[in-house]
């Protein structure tokens, strides 16, 4: 049996497990996956503005090339944008954003993304527009 102080409240604890199982049981544990968010409601906002932004470019694809890509093991969201007319031997990119999503400014900054598109799709269409 093992002894542990306890500082918080002062008091000796006694745990049954050796320290070797301990050890262990460390090693042989996953890495816990980085989870900052507060909770699911809000794990769940950040997939809707996910989605949102995949929506967006499904349906601009006529004005701007935004892709959308998610990286499961590292929790990475991340959105490149070109214009309609990109030469990709050479690219011009308007954006290129890395957002983590376990991280806890997650939503503001897709919020951000999505606003940033939006507006660079809105002046897409108007030069397209005036081509016309």
């Amino acid at each position: 049996m093992s002894k542990e102080y306890s500082t918080t409240n002062k008091l000796l604890k006694t745990s049954t497990r050796s320290p070797l199982l301990k050890s262990v049981e460390m090693i042989a544990a996953p890495n816990k996956p980085r989870n900052t968010l507060d909770s699911r409601r809000d794990e769940q906002s950040v997939f809707n503005m996910v989605n949102s932004i995949m929506t967006l470019a499904m349906l601009n694809c006529d004005v701007l090339h935004i892709h959308a890509s998610y990286s499961a093991h590292v929790k990475v969201f991340q959105v490149r944008v070109n214009p309609a007319n990109t030469n990709y031997e050479f690219q011009s990119v308007l954006i290129n954003e890395l957002i983590y999503l376990d991280e806890p400014k997650a939503f503001e900054q897709l919020q951000e993304l999505e606003d940033a598109l939006i507006e660079l799709v809105a002046d897409a269409k108007d030069l397209a527009m005036e081509a016309v």
